[in-house]
């Protein structure tokens, strides 16, 4: 309800004199007068008093506002969002709300008009059927307690790892579209067990046990969520390799029982006639005359030829005669046998990043024989000499693993390989093919400067051209700059 008998100031301008002249006002440019309600020009943004129809507390709105209104009562804005008044002006931002094209009164609400943060109510005047898209119901269909809906079969299931996989991204830490919807085609079996992250009690129980026994016994007694892979790669990152030679031969008995009989993976599986014809043909013309390897060589048939060759068709050597299957060239047998040092190797290696980029940006990036790409840096002080020296000078054994040393003796051994790096100097880029013929000529062990010196006048003489064609094709031996 409007208060009666109101006097307003206003100040006349350009805009409004000639409006409150013909009202019968006499005024001029700048001048202050007292206007009634009814002269009151449209537009005018002048506060109205008014009194709310339901509490009865007297407020004030904008003149233009109040005569826009197609209500003929007034509310406050706090009586029509508790009563949900049906004005059409005066509504609630979760009451209900006019479309301005439709002209469709709906709730206002996320399901039927998107949001929008410069507007009183919230929302923007266009429900979403108007601006292309359909409504939606997320805020009448709400799911019980402990239960969500499947975004795109829209059942209701328990929100648990058995129905939803894992997600982070998700509030709840699960997927809002269910395992059948999904990759999986199917919910977990009741007991299904989750899997976690590794601790350091997980890790202390596969460093004891890596090597005692087969990945699939591990997963048996200790890791049952884990799978094959994940056992290996997680071994390789805690640097704890090799199996003892008991387990190795229960590995290939797995192994075997696997890839024969109706455990093969190709077992009762059909082939074609155009695949039995191929095979054929290629069994055929295999072995037959100039594609035999013995074509066209002689033997010696004397006796004891003969008798070689009766013993080994008999099986002298076959199975468990063979004398590496008695003696196996594994482990602490095999005479290269150094204290299975080759995770601690693998690791300081990974600490002289700094030397192998001051070697690379020296050589500019480029192998320093054939002026090409390179794939390898040459050590020309070996590697495994500064090795050695390292443990001789911090006078330290050669153990297995990194783990086997303290963080005090490591952190010496990284800071000393560093100071030998720098001492003997850069090495040099080479590509794959030249490094490993360098090593075939020169062995692998005792090399030096003077050596390399030697391969790469060699190299620049044409002397490897033939080695080069055949043996090594994959390296392009044509542009021979030596930097």
């Amino acid at each position: 309800m409007l208060v009666e008998n109101q006097v307003f100031k206003i100040k006349v301008n350009r805009k409004n004199i000639k409006w409150y002249q013909s009202k019968g006002y006499d005024c001029d440019l700048k001048d202050e007068i007292e206007v009634k309600f009814d002269d009151l020009i449209i537009g005018c943004h002048i506060g109205v008093k008014y009194i709310c129809d339901v509490c009865n507390k007297e407020k004030s709105i904008s003149y233009c506002k109040y005569i826009s209104r197609k209500s003929e009562k007034t509310y406050c804005k706090n009586c029509a969002s508790k009563y949900r008044l049906s004005d059409d002006y005066y509504v609630a931002k979760d009451g209900y709300k006019i479309c301005n094209e439709c002209k469709r009164k709906l709730l206002s609400n996320t399901d039927y008009f998107f949001s929008k943060h410069d507007t009183k109510d919230g929302f923007r005047s266009k429900c979403k059927e108007c601006s292309g898209l359909s409504f939606t119901d997320k805020l009448i269909h709400i799911p019980r307690k402990g239960y969500k809906f499947c975004i795109k079969c829209d059942r209701e299931l328990l929100i648990d790892i058995k129905y939803f996989p894992p997600d982070k991204m998700c509030k709840d830490g699960l997927r809002n579209v269910c395992r059948e919807c999904g990759k999986d085609k199917h919910f977990m079996k009741d007991g299904y067990i989750p899997k976690e992250h590794w601790t350091k009690e997980k890790e202390q129980i596969l460093i004891d046990n890596y090597a005692k026994y087969t990945n699939t016994e591990l997963i048996k007694l200790f890791f049952p969520n884990e799978i094959n892979k994940s056992l290996h790669d997680k071994a390789w990152l805690l640097s704890v390799t090799g199996k003892d030679l008991e387990v190795f031969k229960r590995i290939n008995q797995e192994r075997s029982k696997k890839m024969s009989g109706e455990n093969s993976v190709l077992f009762g599986v059909p082939k074609s006639e155009e695949t039995k014809r191929k095979i054929s043909l290629s069994k055929i013309g295999k072995y037959v005359g100039k594609n035999n390897y013995l074509f066209g060589k002689k033997w010696d048939r004397n006796d004891k030829r003969r008798k070689l060759i009766s013993d080994r068709k008999k099986g002298e050597w076959a199975g468990d005669k063979n004398p590496r299957f008695i003696t196996p060239l594994i482990g602490k047998e095999n005479p290269n046998w150094r204290g299975g040092i080759t995770a601690l190797y693998f690791e300081l290696r990974s600490e002289i990043k700094e030397w192998q980029q001051q070697s690379m940006e020296y050589c500019n990036y480029k192998c320093v024989l054939s002026g090409k790409d390179f794939d390898n840096i040459h050590h020309l002080y070996p590697f495994r000499k500064i090795v050695n020296e390292i443990f001789e000078i911090l006078n330290l054994d050669q153990r297995q693993k990194v783990l086997d040393y303290s963080e005090i003796e490591f952190n010496n051994i990284k800071d000393k390989l560093c100071e030998l790096h720098k001492k003997y100097g850069l090495g040099v880029c080479i590509s794959k093919s030249l490094h490993k013929l360098f090593h075939d000529t020169y062995g692998y062990i005792n090399n030096n400067k003077e050596q390399f010196i030697e391969f790469s006048n060699k190299y620049k003489n044409y002397e490897f051209d033939d080695l080069l064609e055949n043996k090594y094709k994959y390296c392009n031996a044509l542009l021979r700059e030596i930097i």
